[in-house]
């Protein structure tokens, strides 16, 4: 029993770590919607290229929590320097304008590089992470704030990482999702219903939710219309 528990576990882990890598891969081709192939690749050797120091660096630590603290200002000092709530994934890369969308996969990715459990966690029209540490700890991280506003632990914040973390919980591939959701609004009221019908089919592939379907269905009608009244 105990070695068909230890499979069924193995296999678990196994599903969930070739989840998180495909969702990564699908992200990089959200990113090929508006880069070039060129600019993608050298993104990703700069983020793995940042993994591996951090990986190494957090051996040094014996706290994971002045570790946490650690990377919150790297990140923060190289990659999400100013936010900006219309930034987009690539924007972070060319610029350092990001916004909770994309602060969080920055975090997410690295938190996974560096062997940290995280949840993230959805509210109307905000996203944000917590950490769960060796311990048992939780810490939540919130991507637009700075310094130590931006990272609060359960022992000495109890109250609102309880309230936080009775919220909507979402998967990395429903995040990729927001980003394709993000870019379906801004093309509808650029009135470029096509890219905002494709932008929303996209999205609810990785996150079928109501307002995805809703963004979809008005950029569908307006597509439409457009269409109608276009000069024959």
């Amino acid at each position: 029993m105990r070695f068909l528990i230890g499979i069924l576990l193995y296999v678990a882990i196994f599903m969930e770590a070739f989840s998180q890598e495909l969702s990564w891969k699908q992200l990089w081709a959200f990113s090929c919607n508006f880069s070039s192939n060129e600019q993608v690749t050298n993104w990703q050797k700069k983020l793995e290229k940042d993994a591996q120091k951090l990986h190494c660096k957090r051996q040094r630590f014996k706290d994971e929590k002045a570790f946490l603290k650690y990377l919150f200002h790297f990140l923060h000092q190289k990659y999400l320097k100013t936010y900006d709530k219309n930034a987009s994934w690539g924007h972070i890369f060319q610029t350092g304008t990001y916004n909770c969308v994309g602060g969080v996969a920055v975090f997410a990715y690295f938190l996974e590089k560096t062997g940290f459990s995280y949840q993230l966690y959805e509210t109307d029209n905000h996203v944000f992470l917590c950490v769960v540490g060796e311990e048992g700890e939780i810490f939540m991280i919130e991507t637009t704030a700075f310094f130590s506003e931006g990272m609060l632990s359960r022992r000495e914040n109890l109250p609102q990482i309880t309230d936080f973390v009775n919220l909507s919980t979402i998967s990395l591939e429903n995040l990729i999702g927001i980003f394709y959701y993000n870019e379906a609004v801004k093309a509808y009221f650029q009135e470029n219903f096509i890219d905002s019908v494709a932008f929303a089919n996209k999205a609810y592939q990785f996150y079928p939710c109501l307002r995805v379907k809703e963004i979809f269905t008005m950029s569908k009608e307006k597509l439409g219309k457009q269409i109608a009244f276009a000069p024959k």
